[in-house]
């Protein structure tokens, strides 16, 4: 009887052992990923900004943007370069000072070597200034 509870109990230990080995959460290889970058257009009617590219041996999965834009004029569109180019919906926040914004879930896969960006467009009519200032988020993983 004895013999049996020893195995019984070897048997279990190497099960979680090699168990572990083998069934590792995906969560296990993701860091965590926040930037922001911001563009300054002046007098244009356009300005644009490059994040950082994706480190090599990684992936680069975005899940949320972020976005505020002040111009003394209105936004044609705002978009993103990722994987894809994806037009971002805005919201006019101050009606007074011109300032739009954007706050909503966006997937995009980026692969090692790649740059995000993204672009905005101001309706003509030359204005004062134009700023912008995006923010992403989401996680790095070892490239697949």
């Amino acid at each position: 009887m004895g013999k049996r509870v020893l195995a019984f109990t070897g048997a279990l230990v190497l099960l979680v052992v090699v168990g572990k080995s083998y069934w590792t959460s995906p969560a296990a290889n993701r860091t965590a990923y926040s930037q922001s970058q911001y563009c300054y257009a002046g007098g244009l009617t356009s300005c644009n900004a490059y994040f950082p590219a994706v480190p090599k041996q990684k992936r680069l999965v975005i899940e949320h943007v972020s976005l505020t834009v002040e111009t003394g004029t209105a936004v044609k569109g705002v978009y993103f370069y990722g994987d894809s180019v994806q037009k971002l919906g805005l919201n006019l926040r101050d009606s007074k000072k011109r300032v739009y914004g954007a706050d909503q879930p966006l997937h995009a896969y980026l692969q090692a070597g790649e740059q995000p960006s993204y672009l905005v467009n101001i309706e003509s009519g030359v204005p004062k200034y134009s700023a912008a200032t995006m923010a992403i988020s989401g996680y790095l993983e070892d490239a697949r």
